[in-house]
């Protein structure tokens, strides 16, 4: 046989092209917190190694230097979630919206709503 036709009214395509162009977001999140790790993960590590330097001015220094590293670290480690939730985010809504057997965007919707706290 010949495989079913399906007809959508305008306003089921207009819903279903908001959601593949949602979907493309989570991809442009994804690559962007990709990114983010990327530039946290090359900054580069600055140490001091003693010196005319008096001893207020060295514990400033080192001060200064520990709150960066911790910074750097924080933020290349919440790119990386980022990364993994959006990831997710972005393959299995493109599997709720090309599910068959009735509109993809009911499924893609209940999943929205079920993961609005992780994202």
């Amino acid at each position: 046989g010949e495989p079913e036709q399906e007809t959508h009214s305008p306003n089921e395509r207009k819903r279903f092209d908001a959601a593949k162009m949602q979907v493309s977001v989570y991809d442009n999140y994804t690559i962007c917190s990709a990114m983010l790790g990327g530039f946290c993960c090359s900054s580069i590590s600055t140490s001091h190694n003693g010196g005319p330097i008096d001893d207020a001015l060295s514990r400033y220094f080192d001060l200064v230097t520990s709150s960066h590293q911790f910074v750097i670290r924080l933020s290349a480690l919440l790119s990386v979630y980022a990364f993994v939730v959006f990831m997710l985010c972005t393959m299995y809504a493109r599997a709720a919206l090309a599910r068959q057997g009735g509109p993809g965007w009911v499924v893609y919707d209940g999943f929205l709503q079920l993961t609005v706290a992780a994202r």
